[in-house]
């Protein structure tokens, strides 16, 4: 039986080009140097996150929530949560490249592995990214995110979350039992 999506400790990723990144459980001081550097960035900056609140949520213990550091040429270049399960597929909580990193493909890297990982049970994959933040709508719009609505006031007064789905493949009509509920485990929570 193979082991669940996003269950590793650790993974290797490849890049074009032949160069690799790794994801890594983080500790304190990688969950420090990258929450400094995402409170100098938006959407973090704009919606004026503490540098502490986001290292406490990198290492927080939770089943469901995968977090890694994600290391490029020896270095942290940024890192990724995701949640899973969600609906019925998993949810990217946070995708964070540091500047001089990007453009490298180290995002659309991300976004193939969280693919990969779902596995075969997961219909879509999804993220929430800030109104505001129109780089990152553009990002995930490339790699075939749709808006599905706008969620106020969820992370900060004042400001919008857009919800955005990508589809992975044909919806399946759950399978219902006796009792009105699923008839098997499916990933959706």
């Amino acid at each position: 039986m193979s082991q669940p999506g996003f269950a590793k400790d650790s993974y290797t990723l490849a890049l074009m080009g032949g160069r690799a990144l790794t994801l890594e459980p983080p500790d304190g001081v990688s969950a420090d140097v990258v929450a400094e550097a995402m409170c100098r960035i938006d959407p973090w900056h704009t919606l004026k996150t503490r540098p502490e609140h986001l290292s406490a949520f990198l290492m927080r213990e939770d089943a469901h929530c995968c977090r890694k550091i994600v290391r490029f040429d020896g270095g942290i270049a940024g890192a990724v949560a995701v949640r899973s399960p969600w609906l019925y597929g998993p949810y990217l909580s946070l995708l964070v490249v540091l500047p001089a990193l990007q453009h490298l493909g180290i995002g659309s890297a991300m976004l193939s592995w969280m693919a990969d990982e779902a596995g075969a049970g997961a219909n879509n994959l999804w993220v929430c990214v800030s109104a505001f933040n129109g780089r990152a709508i553009k990002f995930y719009e490339r790699h075939g995110f749709s808006r599905v609505g706008d969620i106020p006031d969820l992370v900060s007064a004042g400001f919008s979350e857009l919800l955005l789905r990508k589809r992975l493949g044909a919806i399946d009509a759950p399978q219902w039992s006796a009792a009105g509920a699923p008839a098997s485990s499916s990933t959706d929570a």
